[in-house]
């Protein structure tokens, strides 16, 4: 049957646009303090995305820490002569791994570098000064964002933010500005389409053709007039998308801005569900000693191979004998506060009380949050469980070393590659001798050494603490306090063998070492300490 004189037969066209990256940008008017970060992180958790740049997060100190679903959260501090600027990024965990390098610059510009296939991409944040600034400030702003273009050697370069610019219709010797605009240009959209000329970066936004309510990004305080004034920049033309998200707010009056990015996609899949984070589960004691029972190993010459057989062994009745905890929320903030958020989610920016609507949303989660804080602690302290452990488990946010100073050259090192060189270079003279070691003879053994016995087992196991996390191996000190004595049995035998041979295994020699911050600066490893 001819398919063209069919009326029942439907020609698909495959899809062949693919969406590796998702990139943002959005004002956020502030981020001073957690509650206003934790109000914006809830509005990201109803969208896709990989990285969102921001402008204007107003902290007063540089952030660099982990949300607690593994969030990363990066804020630059605001100028020191104002309670104005800032830059930041929040990008999703799945990325964690990527990246290679992160940096604040100044309170209007910062970059953040990540591993896309054999490929490096750079994502730079800029926000620009306002139309009252003097025309010195506009100039410094964009020496400073070309210094720092140019010093970025990835293959993929991007420049977004708040730009403060109207862009207006391309002009006729224009090569890197695209036709399609919302308005005229005016100075500080002169100065963004010459940084594209002179630099080779595509604008974005112009390239693709969108009804005016997909375009702007702000509306003005008496929401009459809208402009689009975020913008997105970038060296090749990769990106498929340029967008608004109108449902995305946290009260600002800015529209969060979306690139979507085609790169190679063919194992973005397959990464996401390597990476997947398996659900939380607990021990269950009974279980435990059932699994055990009749727990048995083989025996190998190898010592190696015998060992790798009885973690086996282990862990698959350590897996035998969890289960799912009990459905205990960690989310902070009630229905009402909820409702709250969808209804200012549903309700135009130009409406007179978005507003007060935003307002009391802010103090609705700053509500929540205190009291999540103090219901949990109450109930620690009546149970008379131990309020640090406590106040550790609700915090939501965990913090990770920004940058090191090289002791070597004083230089800033923001790379994580050369952070870790740097760390193992920094442990390995600590800890090595330049002092030749003395000769020692050791007695011979004229008696052979008792093995070890089962109980001298279960003993040590029952002086662990519990709750304590596992090591390499992934196996629990609390799993082997409730195996059965049977394990203890078979662990007395292996480590009587080992005493024997005068051999261990080849994995008990290898760790991995977490450094603790102590006090002083983060930036100087000094003050770390290694476990």
């Amino acid at each position: 049957m001819d398919v063209y004189h069919s009326k029942r037969t439907k020609l698909t066209r495959p899809k062949t646009r693919k969406t590796d990256l998702r990139i943002c940008t959005f004002n956020c008017r502030s981020v001073a303090t957690d509650n206003r970060l934790a109000e914006l992180l809830e509005e990201t958790n109803r969208i896709k995305y990989d990285i969102i740049g921001l402008s204007e997060t107003k902290r007063s100190a540089e952030v660099h820490m982990t949300n607690r679903d593994g969030t990363g959260v990066i804020l630059g501090k605001r100028n020191d002569s104002s309670v104005s600027g800032g830059v930041g990024f929040i990008f999703n965990k799945s990325l964690m791994p990527k990246i290679k390098e992160i940096k604040i610059v100044s309170h209007r510009i910062g970059y953040i570098t990540l591993q896309v296939n054999k490929n490096q991409c750079t994502i730079i944040q800029g926000y620009a000064p306002t139309a009252d600034y003097e025309e010195e400030e506009h100039s410094n702003f964009y020496e400073n964002l070309e210094d720092v273009y140019k010093s970025c050697k990835s293959r993929y370069k991007m420049v977004i933010g708040d730009f403060n610019a109207r862009i207006g219709e391309r002009k006729g010797n224009e090569v890197f500005i695209g036709p399609h605009s919302m308005e005229k240009r005016n100075d500080s959209g002169e100065r963004l389409a010459t940084f594209c000329e002179v630099n080779r970066v595509f604008h974005m936004n112009s390239q693709f053709i969108k009804p005016t309510h997909r375009r702007w990004t702000y509306i003005s305080p008496d929401k009459q007039h809208r402009h689009e004034l975020d913008h997105i920049l970038a060296n090749g033309k990769y990106i498929t998308d340029v967008s608004v998200v109108p449902s995305f707010t946290n009260g600002s009056d800015h529209r969060m801005l979306r690139a979507k990015i085609h790169i190679n996609a063919k194992q973005a899949k397959y990464e996401q569900v390597k990476r997947r984070k398996p659900p939380r589960r607990v021990l269950d004691p009974t279980a435990a000693l059932l699994a055990t029972e009749t727990l048995d190993s083989c025996e190998d010459q190898d010592i190696d191979k015998e060992y790798d057989t009885l973690i086996h062994v282990l862990k698959n009745a350590q897996d035998a004998a969890v289960t799912m905890p009990n459905n205990h929320s960690r989310n902070r903030l009630t229905d009402n506060t909820r409702l709250l958020l969808t209804k200012r989610r549903c309700t135009n920016r130009s409406d007179p009380n978005f507003k007060t609507l935003s307002k009391e949303c802010r103090q609705a989660v700053k509500k929540d949050h205190e009291n999540f804080t103090k219901d949990r602690l109450l109930n620690a302290a009546n149970q008379k469980r131990s309020l640090k452990k406590v106040a550790r488990d609700i915090n939501e946010y965990q913090s990770y070393i920004p940058c090191l100073i090289s002791g070597e050259t004083g230089e800033k090192l923001t790379s994580r590659e050369k952070m870790e060189i740097e760390v193992r270079r920094f442990y390995a003279n600590l800890f090595a001798t330049k002092k030749p070691s003395a000769t020692t003879t050791l007695p011979q053994q004229t008696e052979a050494l008792p093995p070890f016995l089962p109980e001298e087992i279960q003993h040590s196991l029952n002086s662990f603490q519990n709750g304590k996390a596992a090591g390499e191996d992934k196996i629990s000190a609390d799993f082997l306090k409730s195996c059965h004595f049977t394990v203890h049995k078979l662990l007395a035998k292996k480590f009587s063998r080992y005493l024997k041979e005068g051999k261990v295994p080849t994995k008990w020699k290898s760790s991995k070492t977490t450094l603790i911050f102590k006090k002083g600066d983060e930036e100087n490893l000094e003050n770390y300490r290694p476990i």
